[in-house]
């Protein structure tokens, strides 16, 4: 049966009776602000058909924000957390559709939009739906319509979990079991035999060597296996590429040496295993001690062909680190699928930020790479893996030092571009007798630290010719907090301290970071707090710092000092309260609601809820509830649950006198007292004044998003009538934990 439009519902969506209006501003008609949704809707739907994950975020707010997503545990409140959350979400090509919905208003600025939406999700021949609930609220802000508050979860019990059509993961766990097994039982062949005899590239744990053969393969298993090594994986991370390869990421720990003196090994790994004649074998492998497109047939081309394109590539990559540009160096690295083991980081990294931080870093050390020796496979047109060797130039022109290491780089073609999914690079082992001596950057941070307690002491002593002192006398920028004046020279400096000093300040920094240039200067910045003023009346005054501290003649001083008063945030929207006002209100509220599960009284419940204008998506129900009648039968239901809630996170935001959106996340203990049972869950209420009594308009609850990462969960069930813990078995057939929840419900 087709899912009727908005136009063609026989339910009229339901709004506030009579749109209160600020002074200065029109009412705005109902049929509008029903418009008004729907479009603010289809925009946000249309970021996500785009897969514009940052046109996505642009439409919650920045300031204001409470998000409890669909597919993750997390309570959102900041903007990186919501790029990162829809970063990954438009990986799944969603597209949304509204099947049921309503429309609240609660000033010509503010609406609230809840009902049911379906999502379709997955690749073109293989689409699935996803039923899910959805809370918005949007308000107008600095004349643009902003998501403060979204909470979407799927429907309980309605959603079928739909295996991915080629999950090479257990498959990539065998094949090292069989890869470890082999070196247990000390049989080199064996080991040995599990590599491609005619495309490899092999650049082992403890060997200098560019392994391209199998009797060189054989010949370093020899060796190795006296040392008895028996690995375990601690991370890792497996990427597709067709049905026949994959590449297997990440880091494992090896125990070597004779039962009476174990010794542990922490490594890093790359693996690259195709199928060849039907049988696994692998064609890369990249081991290095930690430092101090599924369904379809890939069809290859030659080596050859690629080798161009790798060499292209590799130099975009090396002119970036040459220019110096960490954004671009980063830039060329997928954003959303990549495993990387940098050469001077004990990082196994896989986001962007954190592979910028890194070249942020490696930069000042000025490299230069060379390729020396190298060698590519292909994996179709758009895949191609770089293996091989290369030697780094570093340091300052006058002092440049080579660094030789090993690399495997793994390119993908990500919407025409190529972009670096996988990046695997090590030190080259020493060879025995020999001794590398790295030369270690200064660390400026206590240095930094030293100083400003210099600086601050001077303060503190109210000595202005002492604190101007640290000054330079001759280059010189001085921004300070409390004077308009840009400061150029040392008499300045001590006019200004002189009259600062009568507030007797005394300051703590409370965030900072330092950057080094050189050995003889660093940039000093972050956030610090004065205290001012007598003792009997002391304030404290927050403010913004960037110092440039410079050694002229072996004397640390202040080149350059920025300071500001931190602004305010910024003023919240005329007709609303502060959120500080309606918290304790919230909390009241929220306990008004809990005792009455507490006493068991579901028409205490219930008649906590409007009778009037009411949208309810409640925790163990699929029903989108809109009247009296329903939130009783459903409340009568629960309580005999024997609930109890405790708010564990929570945000309150104010709509003006009569209304405030209370969000977060709760846990409810069910069950006998001799068997309570713990089940986390988001939530958000919609609370509205109505003839002067608090009255919920909206309620949106949802059990928690399992953690991928999370221990399997306990399987709630009913027996005589109670509920009950048991053991997951290992052969039960895997359900969701909503599925769980919603058949103790039925039961």
């Amino acid at each position: 049966m087709p899912i009727l439009s908005l136009r063609q519902r026989t339910i009229k969506p339901s709004f506030v009776k009579g749109l209160r209006s600020a002074a200065t501003a029109d009412p705005v008609c109902r049929e509008e602000m029903y418009e008004i949704a729907q479009s603010n809707f289809e925009a946000w739907n249309d970021a996500l058909k785009q897969r514009d994950y940052v046109k996505a975020a642009s439409l919650y707010s920045t300031s204001d924000l409470s998000f409890l997503p669909t597919v993750s545990p997390e309570f959102i409140r900041d903007a990186p957390s919501l790029k990162r959350y829809f970063a990954d979400f438009v990986q799944r090509l969603p597209e949304g559709k509204i099947t049921a919905d309503n429309v609240q208003s609660f000033s010509t600025d503010a609406y609230l939009h809840t009902g049911m939406y379906t999502f379709m999700t997955g690749p073109d021949d293989n689409r699935v739906p996803v039923l899910a609930r959805f809370s918005y609220m949007w308000r107008l802000i600095n004349g643009k319509w902003k998501i403060i508050h979204h909470h979407s979860s799927e429907v309980p019990g309605k959603n079928v979990k739909v295996e991915v059509e080629v999950d090479l993961y257990p498959v990539a766990q065998e094949n090292f079991n069989l890869w470890n097994d082999a070196l247990k039982e000390k049989d080199y062949e064996k080991v040995a035999s599990l590599y491609s005899s005619t495309d490899l590239s092999f650049l082992p744990t403890v060997s200098p060597k560019f392994i391209r053969d199998g009797q060189s393969t054989r010949e370093y298993f020899m060796a190795f296996l006296q040392k008895l090594p028996d690995g375990t994986i601690t991370a890792d991370n497996v990427q597709n590429y067709g049905n026949d390869a994959y590449l297997h990421t990440g880091m494992y720990t090896f125990m070597t040496g004779p039962e009476d003196n174990r010794t542990p090994v922490q490594a890093r790994f790359s693996y690259m295993w195709r199928k060849i004649d039907g049988v696994w074998k692998i064609v890369h492998h990249h081991s290095s001690a930690l430092p101090k497109v599924p369904g379809a047939e890939v069809e290859e081309e030659k080596a050859e062909d690629m080798y161009p394109i790798a060499q292209e590539n590799f130099k975009t990559w090396n002119d970036a680190l040459k220019e110096k540009d960490y954004e671009k160096v980063a830039g060329l690295y997928s954003s959303t699928d990549l495993s990387f083991l940098p050469t001077v980081s004990p990082k196994f990294i896989r986001d962007g930020h954190s592979t910028k931080e890194y070249f942020m870093e490696f930069l000042k050390k000025l490299p230069d790479g060379t390729i020396t020796a190298d060698n590519v496979q292909n994996y179709g047109n758009d895949a191609y893996l770089h293996t091989g060797m290369y030697t780094f130039m570093t340091g300052p022109g006058w002092n440049r030092a080579p660094v030789q290491a090993r690399f495997s780089y793994m390119w993908r073609k990500v919407d025409g571009v190529w972009k670096i999914v996988h990046h695997h690079s090590s030190a080259l082992p020493k060879v025995p007798g020999t001794e590398v001596e790295e030369a270690k950057a200064e660390d400026m941070y206590p240095i930094a630290q030293a100083n400003f307690k210099s600086w601050n002491d001077a303060l503190k002593e109210k000595d202005y010719e002492k604190v101007a002192g640290l000054y330079s006398s001759k280059d010189l920028s001085f921004l300070p907090t409390v004077s308009p004046k840009f400061i150029r020279d040392g008499e300045s400096t001590k006019e200004y301290f002189m009259a600062f000093l009568q507030k007797l300040p005394d300051g703590t920094i409370t965030a900072d970071d330092v950057q080094s240039y050189g050995t003889d200067a660093y940039l000093h910045t972050g956030l610090y707090t004065f205290m001012t003023g007598p003792e009997w009346n002391r304030a404290p005054v927050q403010a913004r710092f960037s110092y440039m501290w410079r050694k002229f003649d072996g004397v640390w001083k202040i080149v350059h000092h920025h300071s500001s008063a931190l602004p305010s945030a910024p003023k919240p929207d005329a007709n609303a309260e502060k959120s500080e006002d309606m918290y304790p209100l919230a909390q009241e509220n929220f306990k008004l609601w809990n005792d009455a599960l507490v006493a068991k009284d579901y028409d205490k419940v219930a008649s906590l809820y409007s009778s009037t204008e009411l949208s309810f998506l409640p925790t163990v129900s699929p029903d989108f509830i809109r009247d009296s009648h329903s939130t009783r039968e459903y409340f009568i239901n629960f309580l005999k649950k024997l609930p109890e809630g405790t708010i564990t996170a929570d945000n309150v935001q104010s709509y003006g006198e009569d209304a405030y959106l209370h969000t977060g996340m709760y846990t409810f203990m069910t069950g006998p007292a001799d068997n309570r049972t713990p089940v986390q869950a988001r939530f958000s209420y919609m609370w509205r004044r109505i003839d002067g009594a608090w009255k919920i308009v909206h309620h949106h609850s949802s059990a928690l998003p399992k953690n991928p990462d999370a221990a399997p969960e306990p399987i709630l069930s009913a027996a005589d009538g109670e509920s009950s813990v048991v053991e997951a078995s290992a052969s039960e057939p895997k359900r969701s934990f909503m599925d769980k929840l919603s058949g103790l419900f039925k039961k």
